[in-house]
């Protein structure tokens, strides 16, 4: 797993990537509010010491933003 990200597909999702030839997406949570899949993504993002990359539409919904 290179990075994880956070964005939302009809849902918020947080997906864990590889780079092998292409980019390849993997599920790792399904969420309805935003501020659980940010918590979920932090909490496995320190655990692995893999980066963490937020896809939003609007850098207001970045929780890092500041």
């Amino acid at each position: 797993m290179t990075e994880i990200r956070v964005h939302y597909r009809d849902q918020w999702r947080v997906t864990a990537h590889t780079l092998d030839v292409a980019v390849n997406p993997h599920d790792l949570a399904v969420f309805e509010q935003l501020h659980e899949a940010v918590r979920y993504a932090r909490a496995a993002s320190e655990f692995t010491g893999t980066p963490l990359y937020y896809d939003f539409p609007s850098d207001t919904l970045n929780p890092d933003a500041g």
